[in-house]
């Protein structure tokens, strides 16, 4: 029900910050709201830093606090094609899944220059 993206910016001179945050509270995976995916939260962070008006340093940290989120659900192997997604899971229950969760940490250090 709730699904919020936002981003605060820092201005220090020549130095730049952001740090981002987003959340989507928990939702159904089917139709039916057999179950549902729990709420998710990610945070990320950069700097940057003009050294000069050619020169420009970035770093950038991904997932910040290293969150492990369920993003989607969907079967193993393929669904017969005269079933929904749905029908097959309400058909065979036990039927494997797979949980596909969001990118773990990841850091970014980036030099520009332009000539």
């Amino acid at each position: 029900r709730v699904t919020y993206n936002g981003t605060a910016n820092f201005h220090f001179g020549p130095v730049t910050a952001y740090y981002r945050f987003r959340y989507i509270s928990s939702r159904p995976v089917t139709v039916r709201n057999t179950f549902r995916l729990p709420a998710q939260k990610l945070s990320d962070f950069g700097l940057r830093f003009d050294a000069s008006d050619a020169i420009q340093m970035s770093f950038n940290i991904n997932n910040l606090f290293n969150d492990i989120n369920p993003t989607q659900v969907s079967q193993v192997g393929t669904r017969p094609s005269n079933l929904t997604e749905e029908q097959f899971l309400e058909l065979y229950p036990n039927a494997l899944s797979q949980v596909q969760t969001n990118a773990p940490r990841s850091y970014f250090l980036t030099m520009a220059v332009r000539f």
